[in-house]
């Protein structure tokens, strides 16, 4: 995209000429917004002490300065082991995020418990007997590929002492690293020598394979209507606040936003299209067309290769190896992209190729008589192709191999090598026949109707592409500005965000409960920005953004919603909380009444009369259940069950349907014959094989790490 002058038009600037038409006020804004840059520039404690705070690690705050300094640290590390293989700027900062993160709650710990690597524990897994298979790797004797031990003696005792770049290598690449990785190892050892798993676990576990009988009776809460329990906000707000875990919420954002979209303009792409046919004659008169493609920016680069057929898109490719050296093909226009073709070089292949399509008719079947019928339905199909009851085209489109899109265009197959598209039986066949021949082949996979569509080639071509893709241009790009500018501008005198963008013939778009640490937006696939404008402190619900710019587009956004991490607002949860309070009502008065019931009542059978209402018969269940028949969905009333004693009842109990008395009536004991010891050894090894990653995810869950460089990348 063209660069942007940020000096032109802006949303701001647009209100302040529309509100006081006042050059001085503008200029008096210019050098507001110098002064204040200068006061920014002297340091984040010039407004705010938070403003450079990009996280927050085990209560420390992770300043910006200091995380850039670790990353410039990651950088010159890959710069002194291999200047020519550094990572992006993104993967060198998740790097050093990452150490961030592992130093303060990982290091932390080893350092709290005394963990460390004594001089003789490093000499024993440097120059001891047992190296440390970095060492192992690194130094390696060229002929014998094995680890020559007086090699890494002779760089101890020389080779560093006198190369600072190598001990700083050494530093960074082989001591501290294996310092770390050897002091974690004890620390892991000395937390999974705290982890245990007993044969009463391994019962345990049995247990949940177990299966009851069990019956119920209960009465569902639909048996009071709604209307009959009144209640206020107040009752409302008490209920939210003795059941938080109910209406718990993360903090977010929602708003309401447009999208204008920077599309090339008819004079963008006439443009382009005028630089191509400009470029044809200098293009040919070109000595060095490396150089040329180069110099003038071409989005393909020059690529020295010879190319075979079959490399280049079907409706150049003809042209191409039809031309001479030195030719020039086009303007080419395609996909949104104008280019030239120009013959570098011509020369010859050792393999030659040949081109050719199919109609494949499958074997339905293994038997012989399956196979001829593959092979009659060829010769009809091909009769049909003849008589022009059918066309080619329509008869490859049920090819199972996805050539029928194409025709059954087979491409440019090499006579030598390996082939995938057909077997190589059927490549030798094409190549005997000429061009033009159709044939059947009978193969392993069903007949192939075949017809050679080429001679053969063995011509390469070295091709010089110069292209360019239509763009938008400055000019498209601040109409685009402007109109975005313009939505922004109404919307702050106070129109309605809707009206507004569906005047200007946009539609409204929507992105609710939008977290800072989990950042998605409908339809932006980077909507950092957006985010970053969000969570501004001073950002309010009705709050307009100024014009966001996201590279190919523009975005205006209002604030809609502001939620903070804690229990909901009642406003926010009403329709929920009257569900939950209803049924908790509800829940209380059938219990009472089922209590009353219960206390005179010798069974379940008495108690479903004295209800007016039925036994529940549960024949099967198991402790993994989360669903009872005839009840539904209820795992609070399936623990209920298991805790019972056979033919114990239980109190009311209030479910997710209704008020419930359970009675288990019978158990069938599962793994009798399995020796809970086997079963310990067995789930002990899995349990350990997650420590290390629970002990990583319980150290980050204490640390409570907020990861807020989203505000600054």
């Amino acid at each position: 995209m063209a660069a942007k002058n940020r000096n032109e038009e802006t949303g701001v600037i647009l209100k302040i000429q529309r509100q006081t038409g006042c050059l001085l006020l503008i200029i008096g804004a210019a050098m507001l917004a110098f002064v204040l840059t200068d006061l920014f520039k002297s340091g984040p404690s010039a407004f705010n002490q938070t403003q450079n705070v990009i996280g927050e690690i085990a209560g420390d705050k992770v300043d910006y300065n200091d995380f850039m300094a670790k990353v410039d640290e990651r950088r010159d590390l890959y710069i002194t082991n291999d200047p020519n293989r550094i990572p992006d700027d993104k993967s060198l900062r998740e790097e050093a995020w990452n150490i961030l993160v592992n130093e303060k709650i990982v290091k932390s710990q080893h350092d709290e418990l005394g963990l460390t690597l004594s001089a003789e524990e490093f000499s024993d897994v440097t120059v001891g007997n047992i190296p440390h298979q970095r060492i192992v790797n690194a130094f390696q004797n060229p002929e014998t590929k094995t680890y020559d031990r007086n090699r890494f003696i002779q760089f101890l005792e020389s080779d560093i002492q006198e190369d600072d770049q190598l001990r700083k290598r050494w530093l960074l690449f082989f001591e501290e690293p294996i310092k770390e990785e050897i002091v974690a190892q004890k620390y892991d050892k000395y937390v999974k020598s705290g982890v245990f798993y007993t044969t009463l676990d391994a019962k345990a576990i049995m247990s949940e394979d177990n299966e009851i009988s069990a019956q119920a009776v209960g009465l569902p809460y639909t048996q009071i209507a709604d209307s009959t329990i009144t209640f206020n906000d107040k009752e409302l707000r008490r209920f939210i606040a003795d059941h938080p875990d109910k209406f718990e919420q993360q903090a977010s954002r929602s708003i309401k936003f447009v999208v204008v979209n920077i599309f090339p303009s008819s004079e963008d792409s006439a443009n382009v299209r005028k630089w191509a046919y400009d470029y044809v004659d200098r293009f040919k008169k070109a000595k060095d067309d490396s150089t040329f493609v180069n110099i003038h920016r071409s989005e393909t680069p020059f690529d020295p290769a010879y190319k075979p057929r079959g490399t280049f898109a079907s409706d150049v490719e003809d042209a191409i190896f039809a031309a001479d050296s030195g030719t020039v093909i086009g303007p080419i226009y395609q996909e949104g992209v104008w280019s030239l073709y120009k013959i570098a070089d011509v020369s010859e292949d050792s393999i030659a190729r040949k081109r050719a399509r199919h109609i494949h008719i499958p074997v339905m079947g293994a038997t012989d008589q399956d196979t001829a019928k593959a092979l009659a339905d060829a010769r009809a199909k091909l009769a049909e192709i003849r008589s022009g009851e059918t066309t080619w085209e329509e008869a490859s489109r049920s090819n199972l191999d996805g050539t029928g899109r194409n025709g059954g265009d087979l491409g440019w197959l090499p006579k030598e090598g390996m082939v995938f598209k057909v077997s190589e039986e059927l490549r030798d066949k094409i190549f005997a026949n000429a061009n033009g021949s159709v044939f059947i082949s009978q193969e392993r996979d069903g007949a192939h109707i075949v017809e050679v569509t080429s001679n053969e080639s063995s011509k390469t071509v070295q091709v010089a592409v110069l292209n360019r893709t239509i763009t938008p241009g400055n000019e498209t790009d601040r109409a685009a500005e402007r109109e975005a500018a313009e939505i922004q501008y109404q919307v702050e005198q106070g129109k309605d965000f809707n009206e507004v963008v569906e005047n200007a013939g946009y539609t409204v778009r929507e992105g609710t409960k939008i977290r800072e640490d989990n950042q998605v937006v409908p339809g932006i696939q980077e909507p950092t920005t957006i985010v970053r404008w969000l969570y501004e402190d001073d950002t309010r619900t009705g709050d307009v953004s100024d014009v966001l710019d996201l590279n190919d587009r523009y975005v205006v956004a209002q604030c809609t919603e502001i939620l903070e991490e804690g229990t909901m607002e009642l406003e926010n949860v009403r329709d929920a909380a009257t569900i939950e309070y209803l049924k908790d009502k509800k829940g209380e008065i059938l219990s009472e009444q089922i209590a009353a019931a219960k206390a005179k009542a010798s069974d379940l059978e008495s108690l479903a009369s004295a209800l007016n209402t039925a036994v529940r018969p549960i024949p099967v269940l198991s402790f993994t259940s989360s669903s009872i028949p005839g009840i539904g969905v209820d795992p609070e009333l399936v623990g209920v069950m298991f805790g019972l004693n056979e033919q114990e009842m239980s109190e009311p109990v209030a479910g997710n349907t209704g008020v419930y008395v359970l009675q288990v009536t019978g158990s069938i004991p599962k793994g009798d014959d399995i020796d809970p010891e086997a079963i310990r050894v067995q789930k002990f090894g899995e349990f350990m094989g997650t420590v290390d990653a629970k002990i990583l995810e319980a150290l980050q869950n204490a640390a409570e790490i907020k990861d807020k460089r989203y505000k600054y990348f």
